[in-house]
């Protein structure tokens, strides 16, 4: 089943780098209905649901680079419901997404784009202690003299 689904960077993402080298970064969405009560005029929260999202390769290195926790994004991808019970007898179902594509929810900020040029790649994740601050940009800006793509 695909899903496009628009939420908050619940945590802060994980990023790995196996042992055969394929790199993988994985994060918590919250996502969450809200509406407007024209009756008390007020807006009212609905109920919020978690997704485990995870991505591959050059989307998982531009993801650890540009995603931090409390960004809104969207995310699509592919989405599976896994049932899971853990050690103390509590169960559940959780909602687990393979990103095809992340982006920033432009109705709450800006972003700027930094397109990587053909057969360049993604570049290895900056260690935590170097990381851009929490909300940090969603890349730097091109050069001035850099020509658009398109």
């Amino acid at each position: 089943m695909t899903l496009t689904a628009v939420g908050t960077v619940g945590t802060d993402p994980k990023y790995v780098r196996t042992a055969e080298g394929a790199h993988i970064t994985t994060f918590r969405v919250v996502v969450q209905e809200r509406r407007f009560d024209e009756k008390e005029r007020t807006w009212k929260d609905g109920a919020a649901s978690w997704l485990t999202v995870t991505t591959f390769g050059k989307l998982a290195l531009n993801a650890k680079e540009s995603i931090h926790r409390t960004d809104r994004i969207l995310v699509t991808g592919r989405a599976t419901l896994r049932d899971w019970q853990d050690e103390k007898g509590r169960s559940g179902s959780t909602l687990d997404v393979v990103a095809d594509a992340v982006g920033p929810d432009l109705l709450w900020g800006t972003a700027t784009y930094t397109r990587r040029p053909a057969g360049e790649p993604a570049a290895e994740p900056v260690p935590s202690a170097g990381a851009p601050a929490q909300g940090g940009d969603w890349g730097a800006p091109a050069p001035a003299e850099a020509d658009p793509p398109f």
